[in-house]
């Protein structure tokens, strides 16, 4: 995908189904008013080379059926612009551990200056089986340093095929 605001190249990205995004700051900026109108062109191109590609292929164009597909391609998900302040988080990645009874949850700010000090402390709610919300604090830490956070016995459900029970954080 090639990303364009008001003509501007902005980037490009190549791959499947992962987000991607940029900074388009610098040309929104030029805008003489607040209530300006922009331009937001996201172009694809699938030359359905050969990297895999499932039952698509380029037989199923001269002769589809069988278990080939025509060949798709294009965006499939929303296209938006989203604002987000000078300094936000720009992923959060959770590894839990059922033997220590804990996730460990890696918070990663964008924005910052590179010399920037950040303290980080994150907190986890989590619903008991009476469906109460309970709130579990991890110990503080720095950005891009995992923060562990213990999970109390009762609250652990460890996922079964006769139990799926699975965790929204």
């Amino acid at each position: 995908a090639s990303v364009y605001v008001d003509g501007k190249f902005q980037g490009w990205h190549a791959g499947g189904y992962d987000a991607f995004s940029f900074d388009v700051t610098s040309v929104l900026a030029q805008s003489s008013s607040k209530n300006a109108t922009h331009e937001l062109l996201v172009g694809v191109f699938d030359p359905t080379g050969p990297w895999p590609h499932g039952k698509q292929s380029r037989s199923a164009v001269t002769k589809p059926g069988g278990i080939t597909y025509t060949c798709t391609s294009g965006i499939w998900q929303t296209v938006w612009l989203e604002s987000v302040s000078q300094a936000y988080i720009s992923d959060i990645f959770n590894a839990p551990s059922f033997p220590d009874k804990s996730v460990s949850i890696t918070v990663t700010p964008s924005g910052l200056p590179s010399n920037a000090d950040v303290a980080i402390s994150v907190s986890v709610s989590v619903v008991d089986s009476d469906g109460a919300i309970r709130m579990l604090n991890g110990s503080a830490g720095t950005a891009g340093e995992a923060i562990v956070v213990h999970i109390p016995d009762d609250l652990v459900r460890p996922w079964t095929p006769d139990s799926p029970e699975l965790y929204n954080i």
